[in-house]
């Protein structure tokens, strides 16, 4: 399983930045929150900054309303894929294609209460889908049990997709998604000192 690990509202958030850059996980993923679609604005130029000359790459996920007008923000950064809510998109066309300008994969995100069956046009034309396991922005959230059936579902409207899955991912629930390709996680991964093997705990489920 390939890891994505989130950076999380450390004391020093660039320091922590480094240490995962300098690990074994395969992405460094970035929550970004306006404080209007989500509480708690965790979103301006010098957020963005501490991400300049980070090598590995960035599985950015926009917490925010009209994410179009914040995509500038990211040019220059190794993206890997950005992530949006569809129902915070004023203009698809001009989003996807702002976000293919960046070298980003498109990423949708898809909440406890939405169906992949609610966005089957959008799900053929972009390129990941990061299902959240718990509603987005609030932390601590227990992990839902129908994230499984949405794995494969997805699938099914689109076998080619990467898939994601943010929330509640620690050593056991990471086994009930092992059918995805990458996960997100942040608190497992920190609160043990030993983080390199937090890390692997995750990625050796197959």
């Amino acid at each position: 399983m390939k890891v994505a690990v989130s950076f999380l509202d450390h004391d020093n958030p660039r320091d922590a930045i480094l240490k995962i850059d300098a690990s074994c996980a395969e992405y460094i993923h970035v929550d970004l929150r306006d404080g209007v679609y989500v509480p708690k604005k965790n979103f301006d130029a010098t957020i963005i900054k501490l991400f300049e000359g980070i090598t590995k790459p960035l599985d950015i996920h926009l917490m925010v309303e009209n994410p179009l007008q914040y995509l500038d923000m990211f040019q220059g950064l190794n993206i890997s894929a950005i992530a949006i809510h569809p129902k915070t998109v004023q203009d698809f066309p001009r989003t996807f294609t702002k976000i293919r300008s960046l070298n980003s994969k498109i990423s949708i995100v898809l909440n406890p209460d939405e169906a992949p069956s609610d966005y089957i046009s959008i799900l053929q034309e972009v390129d990941q889908v990061l299902l959240m396991a718990a509603p987005p922005g609030l932390g601590h959230q227990p992990f839902q049990k129908e994230v499984p059936q949405k794995i494969k579902r997805v699938k099914e409207i689109n076998p080619r997709l990467i898939i994601g899955i943010d929330c509640g991912i620690n050593n056991e629930t990471v086994k009930e998604v092992k059918d995805a390709d990458y996960v997100v996680s942040g608190s497992y991964i920190w609160q043990n000192e030993d983080y390199i093997n937090q890390i692997k705990t995750l990625q050796q489920v197959k």
